[in-house]
């Protein structure tokens, strides 16, 4: 097992803390799993996540699924960074404050230049599914700061 997910796994149950950048420790997840290129977050609707008719954002739903690909993506531990190319989101449900949600990413393919990922949020309750994404992440030959560490 390589060493991100190793680590990543050390923190399943938990709150990713101290791990996060000030995005993902705002949307306060709590890791359900992680397998290499797959993870599964919970997530609680707080207020300030909503919009006017209160329901979560839409861009929320983005935010999440965006940060869960890249948070993925790092599970591969590659030598290099990957950056996002695009994000199609396509809203399909609604979860209001109180609700928790369950976020799901699946590696599709991964090529030496691009890697391609599609995500899912479900509320938690109903099984429902509210919103998915598809996103390809283009290797910046940056070498990843993890790699750096290695050396």
């Amino acid at each position: 097992m390589n060493p991100i997910l190793a680590m990543m796994k050390s923190q399943e149950g938990k709150k990713m803390g101290a791990m996060n950048p000030p995005l993902s420790a705002w949307l306060d997840g709590r890791l359900i799993s992680a397998s290499e290129g797959e993870l599964e977050m919970e997530y609680q609707v707080r207020e300030e996540m909503t919009n006017p008719v209160a329901i979560l954002h839409g861009g929320v739903h983005a935010a999440i699924m965006d940060d869960l690909i890249g948070m993925s993506c790092f599970s591969l531990a590659l030598p290099q960074v990957y950056l996002s190319i695009n994000l199609t989101v396509d809203f399909l449900g609604q979860a209001k404050v109180g609700d928790k949600i369950i976020a799901k990413t699946i590696l599709v393919r991964k090529g030496k230049t691009i890697i391609n990922f599609s995500a899912e949020i479900h509320h938690a309750e109903t099984g429902k599914l509210i919103s998915r994404a598809t996103s390809n992440l283009v290797n910046s030959g940056m070498q990843s700061a993890w790699a750096k560490e290695e050396e």
